[in-house]
């Protein structure tokens, strides 16, 4: 089976699911986007996971935005 999780690493501080919503659901339907976070300090730990419908939109967002900084 083909994945459809995207692993959205080294991602600043300040990024907003929002923000990434935006950037990564030009790839194709998401199911879901999370921004990954503390509980002690309700910040951002720096990463998120991005789940596609198809393997092959999740491939795209990996080659689309390998290297993109956020």
């Amino acid at each position: 089976m083909a994945q459809t999780k995207v692993w959205i690493g080294n991602i600043s501080y300040e990024t907003t699911q929002e923000l990434l919503r935006e950037k990564f659901i030009q790839f194709g339907p998401l199911r879901d986007l999370v921004v990954m976070m503390d509980k002690e300090t309700g910040k951002s730990r720096g990463f998120a996971f991005a789940t596609y419908r198809e393997p092959d939109h999740a491939q795209a967002a990996v080659a689309g935005m390998n290297g993109f900084r956020l």
